[in-house]
């Protein structure tokens, strides 16, 4: 019997099929959730057919949705890096409104190598950090996704930069990415004039 049983943290013991059962229930949602996520806004690239508005480091991007019913738009800032033969995309960050609600969102593309178990964490300036959840990684990085509340929303407005935290497998060090925030208020005022 003591075999069949798994402990649990509270003490008592929960049977092994259980505990494989509620593990293929989390994974089913978390894969739900991103599928989900997925159809209603694309991380992939938006065409190039248009010019996209530059307001200083922030570009409004407006693409056509999947359903056919009018457009998605959001704010996009890519950092990239360069040392020596090497290149690549080290952020990408896109901040619009899901669906039909007026809810912002973020969704970043954090790089790989990360430490997913301690997540991610993004601020302004020296704000109060606002956790990442870390929903998928791909052969382009880890996506990550965060509500924007109305205080970290005014931290950008107001602020210099955008810091996204995370910490690198293997490494207890906290790895912080800067992202100008220059132009995101005339940008935001853009996208909400939509």
């Amino acid at each position: 019997m003591a075999a069949e049983r798994r402990g649990r943290k509270d003490g008592h013991a929960m049977p092994a099929g259980v505990a494989r059962k509620v593990i293929k229930l989390r994974s089913l949602i978390a894969a739900l959730t991103i599928a989900a996520m997925s159809a209603l806004w694309s991380i992939a690239a938006p065409s190039a057919a248009a010019a996209e508005p530059q307001f200083g480091d922030w570009l409004l991007v407006c693409e056509a949705r999947s359903d056919g019913q009018g457009e998605l738009c959001y704010l996009h800032q890519t950092l990239t890096y360069n040392k020596d033969d090497v290149s690549g995309k080290l952020l990408d960050i896109k901040i619009g409104a899901l669906g039909e609600g007026k809810d912002l969102y973020a969704i970043m593309m954090l790089p790989l190598g990360l430490n997913i178990p301690s997540g991610a964490v993004m601020q302004s300036d020296d704000g109060e950090p606002t956790p990442l959840t870390i929903q998928t990684c791909t052969n382009d990085g880890c996506r990550s996704v965060a509500p924007i509340p109305e205080d970290l929303l005014w931290g950008f407005r107001q602020g210099k930069v955008l810091k996204v935290g995370f910490i690198p497998f293997g490494s207890k060090q906290t790895m912080v990415v800067e992202a100008s925030l220059t132009g995101f208020t005339a940008a935001y005022k853009s996208l909400t004039a939509r």
